[in-house]
């Protein structure tokens, strides 16, 4: 399937690695690169704020070229509001459930220990779900778009979230789901540990819901803890 109305979106939106995981890291970045190791004195930050207009982007480029994306802190960014559901024994049973009673939201999976990923579930039958995702150390959330296919079926997303757990048949359900580039992945068969889901009554308040700002620097941008349960 194509690219997704999301996918779209963001790449209209240059959205990348500065948006979600923020100004601070484009400032630590800067630092490190001027011998300047201390991030948070306000000479510092004094010294970034008034860098120029192209100064910047030849910073952003380079910290672009630079970093690899962040599962954890990009799925959260989509999912800073997100409810933490109860724990449950069938997790797979429990997703399935939660998109039958819920037309439309976003939602986040962590599989094994090694992966997070954000999802949107839509009533739009073209855009069923779409799954936004970067892999550290792998690739960024620009890779991914790159793949122009992130939009899935309801009834194959679950079959390739079960498939994960087999190890006849993991392997093409990581490709299937999570690879680009040749790159990201995970190494062996593993299972849900974690979904969150937050439910919105139509596609317009869906949409709604992101704004795509840039993370302001006081945001925390790991809070796993938050969203996790049990499986």
């Amino acid at each position: 399937m194509p690219l997704g109305h999301w996918g779209k979106n963001l790449k209209r939106k240059n959205f990348s690695e500065i948006t979600y995981l923020g100004i601070y890291s484009l400032l630590m970045f800067w630092c490190m690169k001027n011998d300047n190791y201390d991030f948070d004195s306000v000479e510092t930050k004094r010294d970034f704020a008034a860098l120029k207009e192209t100064e910047r982007k030849l910073l952003e480029t380079d910290y672009l070229a630079q970093t690899m994306g962040n599962c954890g802190a990009l799925a959260n960014y989509f999912l800073e509001y997100g409810e933490k559901l109860a724990s449950v024994k069938t997790p797979l049973k429990h997703i399935t459930d939660t998109f039958e009673s819920n037309p439309c939201g976003v939602f986040r999976v962590s599989v094994g220990q090694s992966h997070t990923f954000i999802g949107i579930k839509s009533t739009d039958p073209s855009c069923p779900i779409e799954l936004l995702q970067a892999w550290e150390n792998e690739y960024t959330i620009d890779d991914w778009l790159s793949r122009n296919d992130n939009v899935f079926a309801v009834p194959d997303f679950l079959e390739l979230l079960e498939n994960l757990s087999d190890v006849a048949t993991y392997k093409a359900a990581s490709n299937r789901l999570f690879k680009t580039k040749n790159k990201g992945g995970v190494a062996q068969q593993v299972k849900i540990t974690s979904f969150a889901f937050k439910k919105f009554e139509t596609v317009e308040a869906l949409n709604g819901f992101f704004t795509l700002e840039t993370t302001p620097p006081e945001h925390v941008a790991l809070k796993g803890g938050k969203y996790e349960w049990d499986a």
